[in-house]
């Protein structure tokens, strides 16, 4: 699809030149996983009981004095305390990062184009847009290999992208009730999960079912308005219980004491570097990307059906490419922006992975969109050296992202010296069980770790979690010598 209009032996070469750049993604994401180590909250998880029989009592409590993401940290019960956590097969969990980003990539294509391409084409689509994503995701490393990361922010995006392939397939658009029903009920279920789990993305997928109702309604299809009112119904009621936890009241109390303070969440979403979605319209990845699609003439004859709907605006308002990137944009801010808001923190790494993944499938829907604008010129020989331009470049920038930069600078780093101090102070807690112990402390880390380290003190919360892991009385990182 994307080099098929070009000579035979251009192609060729423009395919391999982007399939090794996306092997080489790859690579660094597998042995970045496989080096992988557990971290904070990791440990507090996997200290748990793990007693099914206390599950119910555990979710109580934590809702009444921590969080209201029921549903994950009743995962967390029933399944952390249960793992190898110190061994490699965390990195093999965390791995699964790379196929999360995959299926939602996956699922974001096939619900723009659905059989108008082919499932090769699909998947290779989505392979470079998942690339795309971990090239310049801002805080890789607390949720690609942190597995608190991957259950609480990169699962319930996965569900959201579940509950909307329900609410936009065959079920909910062609007629019969049955057919309703059942997507109603299964997608009911995914946004139970979303809520459930993360509450950021519960927001996002309330903003996406109010964006297909008012489509609904325009198009005149009140029997898809039903099926929608009933999941938004379900996933307002899932916030409600998240948000309105006594827990989640407690915590903000103690770590956000600077909330609500809206100058400052709007200078930090608009205004500070590095955390602006504005700046991400820049990122040479997504231009790259959006120029190679945009010049492929298989891309621009592509013909969703909704890519020709019109809005009831004036001008070009009323064009579905204008109404796409709006909502990406205000999305993206309006998100941020609440986060912001509600937490008066700079934005975690972690909140800001999860914005600009919904931003990086936004703008993918832009470009579905644009696509018909450019129809007349796709055998434009402009275009055709736009396609190669970009095909030489993409795969560049890829592998000279910061972020990929960044793991093959660290990579001996964490290979030879980070992981082997991680597990030579695991074997040496472990040789003392019930004891007080003092280990050193490992400062220097990669940079592509979400890493939280032992302090002096062993009654800080991230000792008394690791302290209950491994059953000793006390543990503390022995104070650095000057």
């Amino acid at each position: 699809m994307l080099y098929e209009h070009l000579p035979p032996r251009t192609a060729r070469a423009l395919t391999a030149a982007l399939l090794a750049a996306l092997s080489a993604v790859t690579l660094m994401v597998l042995a970045y996983a496989y080096y992988a180590a557990p971290n904070a909250d990791d440990f507090c998880r996997a200290a748990l009981s793990g007693d099914m029989s206390q599950i119910w009592a555990h979710v109580q409590h934590n809702y009444a004095n921590w969080s209201g993401r029921w549903v994950v940290h009743a995962f967390y019960f029933a399944v952390f305390p249960h793992l190898p956590m110190t061994t490699h097969v965390y990195g093999v969990l965390v791995a699964a990062s790379a196929l999360i980003w995959f299926a939602v990539c996956y699922l974001a294509i096939r619900i723009l184009f659905r059989d108008l391409m082919s499932w090769r084409e699909k998947a290779l689509i989505a392979f470079v847009l998942a690339a795309v994503l971990w090239s310049g995701e801002p805080g890789l490393g607390e949720t690609w290999t942190w597995l608190t990361g991957v259950c609480e922010y990169e699962a319930p995006f996965l569900f959201l992208m579940l509950c909307v392939s329900v609410l936009t397939s065959s079920w909910v658009t062609k007629p019969g009730v049955v057919g309703k029903l059942l997507a109603a009920l299964a997608a009911s279920v995914f946004a139970i999960l979303v809520t459930g789990i993360n509450e950021l993305v519960g927001v996002l997928l309330v903003g996406l079912i109010v964006v297909g109702g008012a489509l609904a309604v325009i198009r005149k299809r009140l029997d898809v308005v039903a099926v929608l009112a009933v999941t938004l119904l379900v996933t307002l009621v899932g916030l409600a219980i998240n948000v309105s936890a006594p827990g989640t009241a407690i915590r903000a109390g103690q770590d956000f004491p600077h909330a609500h303070d809206l100058l400052y969440a709007v200078r930090l979403t608009l205004l500070e570097p590095g955390f602006v979605p504005l700046q991400w319209l820049t990122d040479p990845r997504l231009m790259l990307l959006a120029l190679l699609l945009l010049s492929a003439p298989a891309f621009l004859k592509l013909r969703p059906a909704w890519t020709e709907w019109r809005l009831p605006l004036p001008g070009a308002l009323g064009l579905m490419v204008v109404a796409a990137l709006v909502i990406t944009l205000a999305g993206a801010n309006a998100a941020l922006l609440l986060v912001n808001y509600a937490q008066g923190v700079p934005t975690p790494g972690r909140i800001l992975n999860i914005v600009f993944a919904f931003f990086i499938v936004g703008c993918f829907v832009t470009l579905a969109a644009a696509a018909p604008l450019l129809r007349s010129q796709a055998e434009s020989p402009v275009l055709r050296m736009l396609s190669i331009a970009a095909g030489i470049l993409l795969p560049l920038a890829l592998i000279t992202s910061p972020n990929f930069l960044a793991a093959a600078a660290d990579l001996k780093l964490a290979a030879g010296q980070w992981r082997p101090a991680v597990d030579s102070r695991d074997a040496a807690i472990r040789a003392q069980p019930g004891q007080d112990i003092s280990v050193a402390a490992i400062p220097q880390h990669p940079r592509l770790y979400f890493w939280n380290d032992l302090s002096p003190d062993p009654a800080g919360w991230r000792n008394g979690c690791m302290s209950n892991y491994y059953r000793v009385h006390s543990l503390r990182a022995a104070p650095q010598q000057p």
